[in-house]
């Protein structure tokens, strides 16, 4: 069904059909022989890779070659998510893919992912992990897909500074995924100086101009970030003199709660 939409270029057929699949790639089996048995579809195993990441690997390529061509959904007519005003299915399903990758994710499955020595993000100055790097050269947007749901871990287990010097070093490494992209920038402004800040709006801009119309919550969130950061870069170039300064508050004088009543002997 999806190739008979994506051969005649229906891109709400297309969205309609990623939307009903994408839950079931959470049911993916973990080798690509039992995949072409079941389905009788010819994937070409990535060789080394028979686990989780090859499988999803190998399904990334599978259907980015099938959805070469098709646009996301006309505007005239929208596929169920498009019209309740959720992301389209048609930008979502490689973070759903993602999911497969790292189903549940714990200290062992990040740190292999992303850094697999065995070391993590901030001892001896180990850079990226291999699995990200292996993941990123056959499937670049899976890759960083992946990677945010290591940031998600992070930030659950109360580690943002991990979560920053993951993105840190991916972002020194030429990942521009929107998640990375809003992190980085937020700890680029971090110093207060206005070239700090104004490097870190270059940065989400950067990242902003390859949107293309995409509809991924991520996209949003590093819009929300380079409109915060405009404003507190308008904030700095004001004058500290002509800023407005605000008055402590002074509260009115309230009649006591209980009045006092003479007592008559």
């Amino acid at each position: 069904m999806l190739d008979d939409a994506a051969r005649t270029r229906d891109a709400t057929s297309v969205a309609t059909v990623l939307g009903a699949l994408a839950p079931l790639f959470q049911t993916l089996p973990e080798s690509i022989a039992e995949i072409r048995s079941e389905t009788g579809t010819h994937l070409e195993r990535i060789t080394g890779w028979t686990n989780r990441r090859g499988v999803a690997g190998v399904v990334w390529q599978h259907l980015e070659r099938t959805l070469v061509g098709v646009s996301r959904c006309p505007a005239d007519q929208p596929c169920p998510a498009c019209r309740l005003g959720e992301p389209c299915p048609r930008d979502t399903w490689t973070a759903s893919l993602a999911d497969f990758v790292l189903p549940e994710p714990d200290e062992p499955s990040v740190v292999a992912f992303w850094n697999p020595r065995g070391q993590s993000s901030d001892e001896r100055g180990k850079g990226a992990g291999r699995g990200w790097a292996a993941m990123r050269a056959v499937a670049p947007p899976l890759a960083d897909a992946t990677l945010r749901r290591c940031l998600d871990f992070y930030r659950a287990e109360r580690q943002p500074e991990r979560a920053t010097d993951v993105a840190d070093q991916v972002w020194r490494e030429g990942c521009r995924d929107p998640a990375i992209a809003a992190l980085h920038a937020m700890t680029t402004a971090a110093g207060g100086r206005i070239s700090d800040i104004e490097a870190a709006i270059g940065e989400c801009r950067q990242v902003l101009a390859r949107r293309l119309g995409n509809t991924e919550r991520a996209w949003d969130h590093l819009a929300v970030v380079a409109a915060m950061l405009d404003g507190r870069l308008a904030r700095e170039l004001v004058p500290s003199s002509a800023r407005h300064i605000a008055h402590n508050p002074v509260r009115a004088a309230r009649a006591p709660r209980f009045l006092r009543r003479a007592v008559v002997a």
